[in-house]
């Protein structure tokens, strides 16, 4: 299903615009003798992509695995189609883009929210009272709700940042303690980055932005604490979620008019301290509803760090071509030298060697670093943040395991490695 979304989503964009920028490049291209489409630098992170898919196949025939093994290399043969179709877009093609991925965040989590409080059923959605919709694992739910709330915070649409609150709730749903914390360190550099180019910067000021996403993060840490008390009470839970969205409808109909007077008067810079002493009061609550889960998330950390030198171990003796996708399952066993059951390694880029061997995250940590080099001084829309959000949650979690954050990552290094722009950082 992950795999059939990104291609969709990507012949969409292709299908809705080819036509008419092929027209346009090719009119840009006889009228001043540039183009918008640099053929070297947009197809370098689509090699990339396939050459981690090329390692995953060596790997499979070397160990002699099934021949149904070969299954994956599709994401990231995807993944290289993804990166190439990204990095020809211009700018008008990705914010389409971007603003179509960031709606599937906002539709997402309100289908994730209906299933957490039992509206919609689906097997999986829910365990332990942690939201897991759609991955049936609930710190991959966390990584796509933080992405998806990085997406409306950068985007240009006033009416996407407005949204921000839905996937701020699901992500606190999911309780993912590493997916909140990094959605804080990106949102802190986010906002560093803003106030040292707010000279050049045409969008609101900085404040305001920033109390904007403060208003919705206290609304979606009130949402938590209200349902977390309901929980199991149906009249209870009935009213959480018609204060929820009794709150979500007016922050909507009333935040246009609270913006246009912070632009206007001089107060604004009070107003921010007030609802940082606000979020740091809802922080504090939420953290005391968590406890529990904070402690679990502590334990497993440590539990990780042990698991990663494990691997890291195996992944030496065997740097060529790792020993076999699904192949962890079996080994760690042997040479596990602590207690834990994993059948995944909880690090994407060591989990990616074991795979296929050393080269491969190495390729994409490489990839990953010049679209960011390349970003500099441009505006990529959200891409930015994505990748950053998604580049550090990856190094505590086998998140490219999953199809859709290999696509997901693919599209916006593609996005950030073409030559769109219009002259503005995010």
């Amino acid at each position: 299903m992950l795999v059939a979304w990104g291609v969709f989503l990507v012949l969409w964009a292709a299908l809705r615009f080819g036509f008419r920028s092929g027209r346009e490049g090719a009119v840009s291209d006889s009228g001043n003798g540039s183009s918008r489409f640099d053929g070297f630098s947009a197809c370098i992170p689509a090699l990339a992509f396939l050459l981690i898919g090329g390692l995953y196949a060596a790997s499979i025939v070397v160990h002699g695995l099934p021949a149904w093994s070969l299954v994956q290399c599709a994401p990231w043969a995807l993944a290289g189609v993804a990166a190439l179709v990204c990095a020809s877009l211009d700018a008008r093609q990705r914010d389409f883009l971007l603003t179509s991925i960031s709606w599937l965040g906002i539709v997402s989590t309100g289908a994730g929210v209906a299933m957490l409080i039992g509206i919609l059923s689906v097997v999986g959605s829910v365990n332990a009272g942690r939201l897991q919709f759609f991955f049936q694992y609930a710190n991959a739910a966390g990584a796509w709700f933080a992405c998806a709330a990085l997406l409306c915070l950068g985007a240009r649409d006033a009416r996407l940042r407005r949204w921000m609150v839905l996937p701020l709730t699901a992500l606190l749903f999911t309780q993912s303690m590493g997916s909140i914390l990094f959605f804080v360190v990106v949102v802190t550099g986010y906002f560093l980055v803003r106030a040292a180019t707010a000279a050049a910067d045409g969008r609101a000021p900085i404040f305001i932005d920033a109390i904007a996403l403060i208003s919705q993060g206290v609304l979606a840490v009130a949402a938590f604490l209200f349902f977390k008390l309901s929980w199991g009470d149906n009249a209870r839970e009935a009213m959480a979620v018609v204060m929820f969205l009794g709150s979500v409808a007016a922050f909507q109909k009333f935040w246009p008019r609270m913006e246009r007077a912070l632009r206007r008067g001089g107060w604004g810079r009070p107003v921010l301290i007030l609802a940082v002493a606000a979020l740091v009061a809802s922080a504090l609550l939420a953290a005391l509803a968590m406890q529990g889960r904070l402690i679990q998330a502590s334990a497993t950390f440590a539990e990780r760090i042990v698991q990663a030198g494990d691997a890291w171990r195996v992944l030496v003796a065997s740097p060529g071509l790792g020993i076999g996708p699904d192949q962890w399952q079996f080994a760690y066993p042997s040479i596990r030298s602590a207690e834990y059951e994993a059948t995944l390694v909880h690090c994407s880029y060591l989990q990616l060697g074991l795979n296929a061997g050393l080269l491969a995250p190495a390729v994409l940590l490489t990839v990953v670093v010049n679209a960011m080099r390349r970003m500099r001084g441009r505006h990529c829309g959200q891409a930015p943040l994505v990748i950053v959000f998604l580049t550090l949650h990856a190094a505590v979690d086998f998140d490219l395991e999953f199809s859709f954050f290999a696509v997901l990552i693919a599209i916006m290094v593609g996005i950030a490695s073409g030559d769109a722009e219009n002259g503005r950082l995010t």
